[in-house]
């Protein structure tokens, strides 16, 4: 996965708020909590919104290339 490349969100749960959805990729994003190791999360930024949103490494299966 690549910094501005688009990918499209398959179904996820009826609860999701990312089901079928077009997003820009804007990379990694490193979180470091108290107990001392790093988590890997990834920005993304939903096409026709404002604000990017953060998701896990779980989230990413769903995603396929536009």
């Amino acid at each position: 996965m690549k910094k501005g490349d688009i990918y499209k969100f398959g179904f996820i749960s009826e609860y999701s708020s990312l089901n079928f959805k077009n997003v820009l990729f804007l990379g990694d994003e490193w979180c470091y909590p108290e107990e001392g190791f790093a988590v890997r999360n990834y920005k993304i930024l939903i096409l026709g919104d404002l604000m990017p949103v953060t998701i896990d490494k779980n989230l990413v299966r769903y995603m396929t290339p536009v």
